[in-house]
This record gives C-alpha cells, sequence and structure tokens, in this order.
C-alpha cells in the first residue's frame, strides 16, 4: 500500500474526514491584491471526488504592494460517503498560480465506517 493511503475492507457508508497543518509560500513576490490557493482534495481509486472532498487554504498579499509572504493553518474537510471494499483513497494537494509553493504536516486521515 502507498503512504497516504487508506484502503476500504468492506462496503458501507463511511465518514471521511481530514485535517492538515499547511505551510503556504509566495515567492519571490507576490503582488498587490493577488492570491494564491492550495487545494487538499480526496481521491477514491484514482478519481478526484469533487466538490464535496476538497478543502482550500489560501494566501493574498492586502498590502497594496509587491511582497513575499508565508503563512501557516490547517484544511479540513468531512463528509460522508458511501465506498466499497478494495476502494483506495489517499489525500492530494494541488497549488494554483505561479511563484507559490506549499507542503503540508501532521496530516491527520480517518475513513470511519458508520453503517
Amino acid at each position: 500500500m502507498e503512504p497516504g493511503t487508506i484502503t476500504v475492507n468492506a462496503a458501507g457508508v463511511y465518514i471521511v474526514d481530514f485535517v492538515i497543518t499547511v505551510h503556504l509560500t509566495t515567492t519571490p513576490t507576490l503582488l498587490a491584491s493577488a492570491s494564491r490557493l492550495v487545494n487538499f482534495f480526496v481521491q477514491i481509486n484514482g478519481t478526484t471526488q469533487e466538490p464535496r472532498s476538497v478543502s482550500s487554504f489560501s494566501i493574498e498579499n492586502i498590502s497594496g504592494i509587491g511582497a513575499t509572504l508565508v503563512t501557516n493553518g490547517e484544511a479540513s474537510k468531512s463528509y460522508l460517503t458511501t465506498l466499497n471494499n478494495g476502494d483506495v483513497l489517499r489525500i492530494i494537494m494541488n497549488t494554483s498560480g505561479a511563484n507559490s509553493s506549499a507542503t503540508y504536516s501532521g496530516q491527520v486521515f480517518n475513513v470511519i465506517r458508520i453503517s
């Protein structure tokens, strides 16, 4: 099994829940009124579960001058879904815009069967 994935062992209704600590940096400059966005989304068997699985974290320059910005925070999401035996879930990260980068740590990813 690939790191960061969860494989379902029984069909049923599940709570899918994640919390991720995000570190988002824009380099070398983020123009005034511009923003950068990082999205985290759940894939099931390689297919993105839009839009219910998406959580976003953004950074915006509201200073009026070009700047290099760094911010930390959390992205999280919780939703119900029906899963089949053998389904493989994983979290994917996507950063929008040039001159930006994101890293994450402290990932908590739960898939809990409720029926």
